[in-house]
């Protein structure tokens, strides 16, 4: 039983760190059948509700941010869990519906998913301790959230928001290097619902580059793919569209690619990082600036970009020198 929780956990974790989703689809088939060799009937439901969901995620033709497919079908496990009561299979399953939904934007029916599973109440930790991605479940949760209140303009998603980003931020203050890219992304968002574009496109390339460095094909994609849409709002002509495009293929998410708008321009540039990402970084307070620097220096690598207690940075000098 041991070894095949850690086979469920090793396939969440290779999803969630931006394993290639065709790999991890033949690694899902290869041992589902040996979990289920062992008959650990639980562990194999798990393993196909995660199979499932990368290969909606990965195929162009499959029912997207609905759970179902030739592995599982979403109306037949949900009339299970009513026969047999498996609240805690319900859980895992709804899990992956918030995973799934949010990859395909479909930030409504994540945060309904959530409210009907109090996952805004953390919930999970109580009922699940140790439960693998939890990290990542909040962080598509706060984001969701706070889509769900700029379309609503109802306070209280941004108050869920806030709740999951101050639990990750909190994670970050005791040395947890695995969420700065999230926290840099959430600060973007929150800059972008309060309308301070400026200051969310900055936060936007950070998270890239963040997530790009963690090797975070998946996150980088997606921030790669939000900054496309405020730099449309801004009459930005940096080619972020194409990049997210591009991570997203390497990522193997082609029924992702199949949702995004068609780009306009040519070839991704590079050079994304200009005159406008200094300007931003040096009109943050010196607590946004301590607060970056102090995540950042949680990897050897990111020593020198950011500099704790000063007013502002040349953020564009040191981060083109840290790229080459």
């Amino acid at each position: 039983e041991s070894a095949c929780w850690c086979i469920a956990t090793y396939l969440e974790m290779k999803f969630l760190q931006g394993g290639n989703l065709h790999s991890l689809i033949d690694d899902c088939q290869t041992y589902a059948a040996q979990v289920e060799h062992f008959s650990q009937k639980h562990i194999l439901g798990i393993i196909k509700l995660l199979w499932q969901m990368v290969v909606n995620i990965a195929d162009p033709d499959s029912q997207r941010h609905i759970l179902s497919g030739e592995i599982v079908n979403e109306k037949t496990l949900l009339k299970q869990f009513d026969e047999t009561k498996n609240e805690h299979m319900r859980l895992h399953f709804n899990r992956f519906r918030m995973i799934l939904a949010f990859w395909f934007c479909e930030y409504r029916q994540v945060v309904n998913i959530m409210e009907s599973t109090k996952t805004h109440k953390f919930m999970y930790e109580k009922l699940m301790p140790g439960i693998c991605g939890i990290g990542p479940l909040y962080f598509y949760c706060a984001v969701s959230c706070i889509h769900v209140a700029r379309t609503t303009k109802h306070n209280k998603y941004k108050k869920c928001a806030l709740g999951f980003y101050d639990k990750i931020k909190s994670w970050g203050k005791k040395g947890n290097p695995n969420f700065v890219h999230a926290e840099a992304l959430l600060d973007a968002e929150l800059d972008d619902l309060a309308g301070r574009e400026q200051h969310a496109a900055a936060k936007f390339e950070i998270a890239c580059l963040l997530a790009e460095r963690r090797g975070l094909v998946g996150d980088e994609a997606y921030a790669h793919e939000r900054c496309a849409i405020l730099a449309e709002r801004m009459d930005d002509e940096r080619d972020h569209l194409l990049k997210a495009k591009s991570l997203y293929t390497k990522w193997g998410a082609m029924g992702k690619i199949k949702t995004l708008p068609q780009p306009q321009s040519g070839d991704f540039s590079m050079d994304r990082f200009d005159a406008s990402l200094d300007i931003c970084l040096d009109d943050m307070t010196e607590n946004e600036v301590c607060s970056f620097g102090n995540a950042a220096k949680q990897e050897d690598d990111l020593k020198g970009r950011f500099i704790e207690g000063q007013h502002s940075i040349d953020c564009e000098d040191d981060i083109k020198s840290f790229l080459t």
